[in-house]
């Protein structure tokens, strides 16, 4: 009896986790499906804003510049019906498709537009073909006031994709309602977009225990969750139905309580492990909230850095346009338009230092050397109350590494170590031998050098410094994009070594780079020689503004250019002249890539003078071997001379 008292307490027991397990299940899904949506239509009205800043929306409207823009972008963001310009109180000014209408169908996210300045997303509308669309608008601002709106009408299918990217378990529906209380998509198809939520079926009622809806005579648990701060909802629901297995279940569980209570057990600890599972997957879904909203704070950083950059390059131009035979003013010009390609260049290699796989740069270097180069700007990344010390063993291995990464990676430790110090306080850099990297480190074995960042700041919990390489995980409250001890992480992996953190809360904290001792010179790039350049060169790109710019930037180098806009082509030049003895072609083209035309071109002439080009290249990345030289997107003349010179030796060597 006493057994048949635990099972039936224990069976009802389970009846009611189920229960709650159930509309938790349910919870959980509208609350993953109302940060996706909102996500969704974050991303929209960020794509709008960028465009609103576009200089081609300054004055006057230029309708085929906007409807020029407009067609790219639709082409790019499929599920954006039409783009349209307005004034504040409605009236259309440029459409994109052209279409008829004068005025906006929707004018109450219109007015809150211009009651608040914001963006704002309207309610569902039908448009004059039967199809339905919901406008997200953007203000257009200019001198700090809002004068006409961005407007994209966004096709229903956006949300329905989302909803199926989720992912519904059998017999879950779900909805979403805009703020008149129109469907504006849902699970079972496009059929009910457009309906009220009273023609689509619904009955609502509150029970004792929870939220009951019928849909279609389907009674359904339900749980509705707000889109962020806009004024639509998503809901989810799951059949009732679901509930009278359970109470069969019990009746199963109780006899096999009876007969075997470990099998009880077992199973009581089956639930404890989904529901487990059930939360990490909701901590999961807010932390992936967490971090897309600091990668789009990045974005925001990144754009303006490179709309600073393209603001000298404007300004520059407009300088030169004005006042072309002033040669003093032309030179200044010139000058900081340099400087800014100089920044360009190493913003971009910044970013391509985070989210670079391969190794192609590394060559082999000189640490004691690098390490006295990249101590100035160290010395720049710390305030005056914080006091610097560099301390290097005379005898320091070299390592093979991407010289331009390492200082990278150096400066985001030591800003980080800044950061952690409040007041005065001490960092240093120690570089040291490791004759074994095994003992020291969970690493394989072999001799490594070691470079250690100490500071004398707060320190880190053990939980923060087990997480402080994920990218855009960060304690600095808004003050950092989470990235920096990331891309160190990830260098010292392409490198062959390991990131280690080791830290004491209220004492310090110490970040090691172990990076493996290089044995030889291999890969170590040598000063150009005169006479190292083609004399005719094939220059091959399919972008014609990149095209042209290397042709000039060769013209007086080489004896003739040569130009080819793919591979194609470059290859019937490379039959029918046989004059041409170098090659320098872009690694990125349609059809046939770059490093297939020089494996061709080099099977043709075997003593041609072969070099790629790229600013980026997905093959290299993903560490496809390649047997060129490379030279990085944008370069100097001296670096493309001193690229010559290695394939020109490369040759010789092979001959």
């Amino acid at each position: 009896m006493p057994v048949v008292l635990l099972g039936g307490f224990f069976g009802q027991y389970l009846l009611e986790q189920q229960k709650a397990s159930f509309d938790q299940e349910v919870s959980g899904k509208a609350t993953a499906l109302a940060l996706a949506l909102e996500r969704e239509l974050a991303t929209n009205i960020q794509l709008l804003a960028i465009l609103s800043e576009s200089p081609r929306l300054d004055g006057p409207i230029d309708v085929g510049a906007f409807a020029e823009i407009a067609r790219r972008l639709q082409i790019r963001v499929p599920n954006w019906s039409l783009l349209r310009i307005t004034d504040l109180d409605g009236s259309i000014i440029a459409t994109v498709p052209a279409r008829d209408a004068k005025t906006v169908a929707e004018k109450s996210s219109l007015r809150r537009l211009k009651l608040t300045g914001e963006p704002v997303v309207g309610n569902l509308v039908k448009g004059p073909v039967g199809n339905f669309g919901f406008p997200v608008r953007v203000p257009i601002t200019r001198n700090g006031k809002a004068s006409l709106a961005l407007t994209a009408v966004v096709r229903p299918g956006a949300l329905s994709a989302v909803l199926s990217k989720v992912g519904l378990k059998e017999g879950q529906i779900a909805w979403v309602t805009d703020g008149a209380g129109l469907i504006a998509a849902s699970s079972d198809g496009a059929k009910s977009v457009g309906l009220p939520e009273a023609a689509y079926g619904l009955r609502s009622n509150d029970t004792s225990d929870g939220h009951e809806t019928s849909v279609a005579g389907t009674l359904l648990r339900t749980h509705s969750m707000a889109i962020g701060d806009y004024p639509w909802r998503v809901t989810v629901g799951m059949p009732l139905s679901q509930f009278s297995t359970l109470s069969e279940m019990t009746t199963g569980l109780l006899w096999a309580t009876i007969l075997a209570t470990v099998c009880c057990a077992g199973f009581a600890y089956h639930l404890f492990q989904r529901e487990r599972t059930s939360l990490r997957e909701q901590e999961n879904t807010v932390a992936n909230a967490q971090r897309m909203d600091a990668l789009g704070k990045l974005t925001g950083q990144v754009a303006h850095d490179f709309n600073n950059l393209l603001m000298v390059f404007q300004a520059g131009t407009s300088a030169i346009q004005r006042v072309p035979d002033d040669v003093a003013r032309r030179d200044k010009v010139l000058e900081s338009m340099a400087d800014g390609v100089a920044r360009g260049r190493e913003l971009t290699q910044r970013l391509m230092s985070f989210s670079s796989k391969s190794n192609k740069a590394a060559e082999v270097a000189d640490l004691v050397r690098a390490l006295q180069d990249v101590k100035p700007l160290l010395r720049q990344a710390v305030n005056d109350l914080i006091t610097f010390e560099l301390a290097v063993d005379s005898d320091l291995w070299t390592s093979k590494i991407e010289r331009k990464s390492l200082e990278i990676a150096l400066i985001n430790i030591v800003s980080n170590a800044r950061d952690a110090i409040t007041g005065t306080g001490r960092i240093t850099l120690q570089a040291r031998n490791v004759l074994d990297g095994a003992r020291e480190a969970a690493l394989p074995k072999g001799q490594y050098v070691a470079l250690t960042v100490v500071d004398t700041g707060k320190g880190m919990e053990p939980a923060v410094a087990a997480r402080a390489v994920e990218p855009l995980f960060s304690t600095k409250a808004g003050l950092g994009a989470g990235l920096g001890l990331t891309q160190a992480s990830r260098f010292a992996e392409r490198s062959g070594g390991r990131l280690i953190i080791s830290s004491v809360n209220g004492v310090g904290t110490s970040v090691t780079i172990y990076l493996p001792r290089a044995r030889d010179l291999e890969g170590h790039s040598y000063p150009a020689e005169a006479g190292t350049m083609p004399r005719r060169l094939l220059v091959v790109d399919d972008t014609p503004a990149s095209l042209e710019s290397a042709k000039l930037s060769v013209e007086g180098e080489v004896e003739e250019v040569i130009t080819a806009s793919n591979a194609q082509d470059a290859l019937v030049l490379l039959r029918t002249r046989t004059d041409i003895d170098g090659l320098l072609s872009d690694v990125m083209m349609p059809g046939m890539s770059g490093i297939e035309l020089a494996e061709i071109a080099r099977r043709i002439r075997p003593s041609l003078q072969i070099v790629l080009m790229t600013g980026y290249s997905d093959k290299i990345e993903d560490g496809q071997k390649i047997d060129f030289q490379l030279v990085g997107k944008p370069f100097t003349l001296s670096e493309l001379v001193s690229t010559f010179a290695n394939a020109s030796r490369e040759r010789h060597a092979h001959t």
